[in-house]
Parts: C-alpha cells; structure tokens; sequence
C-alpha cells in the first residue's frame, strides 16, 4: 500500500503546568501510520513549554528583587 494510504497519527493532550491556566493541545500527523510521530511533537512542545514557563518565572523574580 502507499503511504497516502497509511492511517493518521494524533493525540489529544489537556494540561496544566503550575499556575499557568489550563490547556488543551491536538496534534495532527497525516498518513503516519502510528500515534508515534504525534506524540513525540506533543512531548517536545510540553518540554518546551515547561522551560519557557521557567524561565519567565525566574525572570519575574530577579525583576522583582
């Protein structure tokens, strides 16, 4: 079979980090044939997200001191 014909990946993730208000991501990979790909956008982006939320909260103190 082609991979035009391969089934899509996606997963759904609802979240929150800290006090950071609640959230909910889809991601969508066409013709992947497995979630794999999907989840490995979505655990990239959630640790990306987690050290950027960091870093703002480390800046927030340092400007408050």
């Amino acid at each position: 079979m082609g991979e035009q014909y391969l089934e899509h990946g996606w997963v759904a993730v609802n979240f929150k980090y800290k006090n950071e208000p609640t959230m909910t991501m889809v991601v969508l990979v066409e013709n992947a044939g497995s979630a794999a790909l999907s989840l490995m956008i979505a655990r990239a982006f959630l640790k990306g997200y987690r050290d950027l939320t960091n870093l703002r909260t480390e800046r927030q103190k340092k400007a408050s001191v």
